[in-house]
């Protein structure tokens, strides 16, 4: 009885003693972690978590949260190759270092491969990924270039500005050019080089930042969209104020070349207020200047993919084109840019830039002055193809002159409309649609 008696009473003991060491041994040390996928071989792992990350030697890295946020910024800098996977990393830039969550620096060409949701945000108005001059990121899906899976939201830091007090405008985009309040400098930084491929992104840029694009007076860089699901937008301060484009230029600038190939494009730009400083949806941001000057959107190739353009109502702004420009008849103003349509569905809630060409796509919107395919002017077709329905794909066109027209990514519209951009005297002999021919 006596030896049973111990016997259970060690037991208890022994049970009791591994509970401890189970909660306060294994438990504690434990890792939280929200990673989507297995680290692969040959990454190098990092828990953003845990510390900052500065990356100096070319490599790839896997870069995974635990899916609470931190302050810990990641730097990307010398004239390195380096390719890194975000799974669920959650970011917002410290208030102490005023600097982007992610900065590409001296040089360096970072890609980007998302997984899960990531949310990547500035401080100060700092950007949630910096891209400085000489620099490059490329984003795409982890899945692979043109696929829409993994997420990430990119926003400019939140520090409000007061008309009138100071640095009004001076932001920096959600992805782009850090501001006067960005990366620690009084002096805006200028724009890199942005390449989107793939994944899904919200890019929203404060206080005259583009949503993916410039900073206050940048004119650098290049902005190329391939693939993927893309919403940008720029979004209100103050009295109303947005001053950036969503894709293109920041406050007072604008992009030398913006590129669309593919992919699914949303951008709109914030308004309020019958004075709104707005810029376009897609080009240059809003200009407010006072003497003479050249006024600049850059040039903007839309070659595929399915682009709409809704924002700013009111303000004075292109959809594609030019932000709007303030007091524009007090002083002489040179206007300079390209709109070139080849191909792609564009619908545009407001005017597309006069200094368009047209050769493709299908156009839903207003095009100001005479628009020409480079040879001739033209003008707006509607084809009703009975029978068709929303999204469908035109895979075929033959006009009655026998010329070209790029329908690469044109897709019904409106239930059953085709909106051609087409010399006065040519007609549509047929159009295929869904495999069934029409004419």
């Amino acid at each position: 009885m006596k030896k049973s008696f111990t016997k259970i009473l060690l037991a208890l003991c022994i049970a009791f003693v591994g509970s401890i060491i189970g909660f306060a041994g294994v438990n504690a040390v434990k890792p939280v972690k929200a990673q989507t996928i297995t680290p692969p071989d040959g990454y190098s792992v990092h828990n953003i978590n845990s510390g900052y990350l500065t990356i100096e030697s070319s490599g790839k890295y896997y870069v995974y949260g635990t899916g609470e946020e931190t302050e810990n910024e990641t730097v990307v800098k010398g004239n390195i190759q380096v390719e890194m996977i975000l799974d669920n990393v959650k970011v917002r830039g410290s208030k102490s270092r005023a600097y982007g969550a992610i900065r590409v620096m001296n040089g360096a060409t970072l890609t980007i491969k998302l997984v899960g949701s990531n949310s990547l945000v500035g401080c100060n108005s700092a950007p949630g990924i910096e891209v400085s001059e000489g620099n490059t990121v490329i984003i795409t899906s982890y899945e692979g270039d043109g696929k829409t899976t993994g997420y990430l939201k990119a926003q400019t830091g939140g520090s409000t500005f007061i008309m009138g007090s100071g640095p009004v405008g001076k932001g920096g985009a959600a992805i782009g050019a850090a501001g006067t309040y960005g990366s620690g400098t009084s002096t805006p930084r200028t724009l890199g080089n942005i390449i989107i491929k793939g994944g899904t992104i919200d890019a929203t840029g404060l206080h005259g930042g583009a949503g993916i694009g410039g900073a206050y007076n940048s004119s650098t860089g290049s902005i190329k969209i391939e693939g993927g699901i893309v919403r940008a937008r720029t979004q209100e301060w103050d009295a109303g104020y947005s001053g950036g484009a969503a894709i293109g230029g920041g406050f007072g600038g604008y992009v030398p070349k913006i590129e669309i190939t593919g992919g699914t494009v949303t951008a709109s730009v914030g308004n309020s207020g019958e004075n709104t400083m707005t810029g376009a949806d897609i080009g240059a941001g809003y200009f407010s200047l006072t003497s003479d000057a050249a006024v600049n959107f850059g040039n903007i190739v839309i070659s595929g993919g399915n682009v709409t353009c809704r924002g700013a109502s009111i303000g004075g702004n292109d959809s594609i084109g030019f932000g709007r420009v303030h007091n524009p008849g007090a002083y002489n103003y040179t206007y300079s840019g390209s709109v070139t349509i080849s191909g792609g569905t564009v619908v545009a809630n407001k005017r597309i830039a006069n200094l368009t060409k047209v050769t493709g796509g299908s156009i839903k919107g207003t095009i100001s002055g005479e628009p020409t395919n480079g040879m001739s002017a033209v003008s707006l077709r509607t084809i009703t193809v009975s029978g068709g329905f929303d999204n469908q794909e035109l895979t075929k066109l033959i006009l009655s002159d026998g010329s070209s027209y790029n329908i690469n990514d044109v897709v019904i519209l409106d239930t059953n409309k085709l909106y051609l951009y087409l010399p006065k005297n040519v007609k549509v002999t047929s159009a295929t649609v869904g495999g069934v021919v029409y004419t």
